[in-house]
């Protein structure tokens, strides 16, 4: 029955691990993406554009209003990467916002480390270690494996504060590069 357990609580922590990997692999290319398009929007200003220098020879107002629209864009774009940063690398607390996670005793815990651990010499890891018993083997397993959902849990917090702020990001570049464009248009005639 016991290596059932083991068997069962160890795929459970493989599936968390493969969580936290795809968690960090979707926001690193998010972070890409974002670097990307705000540098398409720059290149759209400079050459379509002539640049602020040329938007502003059309009306002072477009000017401002172009560097407007770069400040705001350029915020959310902050805004996103920074979620994006705290997905790869969650806190349990960022901007007085309290993540709902729990600690775990670290008593006979080898799968996380504990106060002492930098104390512990091989051989006193060595006796620790060989003196798990099989409940302890699958307290640690269930353990680990609970710390592992805990921090899917807190990636996807910030996953998800990232994508609404992506959507207000998406939604305001959008109609920017429409006037922008307008402009390009305008400016042609």
């Amino acid at each position: 029955m016991s290596n059932e357990k083991i068997e069962f609580t160890r795929g459970a922590l493989e599936h968390a691990e493969k969580r936290i990997e795809l968690m960090d692999q979707k926001a690193s290319i998010l972070m890409a993406i974002q670097a990307g398009f705000y540098v398409f929007i720059v290149t759209v200003i400079k050459d379509f554009l002539g640049g602020i220098s040329g938007i502003t020879k059309l009306s002072k107002w477009v000017g401002i209003g172009t560097y407007a629209f770069l400040i705001i864009s350029l915020f959310f774009t902050f805004i996103v990467i920074f979620y994006l940063l705290r997905t790869i690398r969650p806190r349990k607390s960022v901007l007085k916002n309290k993540a709902p996670v729990r600690s775990t005793p670290a008593s006979n815990y080898i799968y996380w480390f504990d106060k002492n651990v930098s104390n512990t010499n091989q051989l006193e890891y060595n006796k620790r270690f060989d003196a798990l018993t099989e409940e302890d083997m699958i307290e640690n397993l269930k353990r680990a494996h609970l710390a592992s959902l805990q921090l899917v849990e807190l990636k996807y917090i910030f996953y998800r504060k990232a994508m609404k702020w992506m959507d207000y990001l998406i939604l305001w570049n959008m109609i920017g590069v429409f006037i922008l464009m307008g402009i390009s248009l305008y400016k042609q005639f």
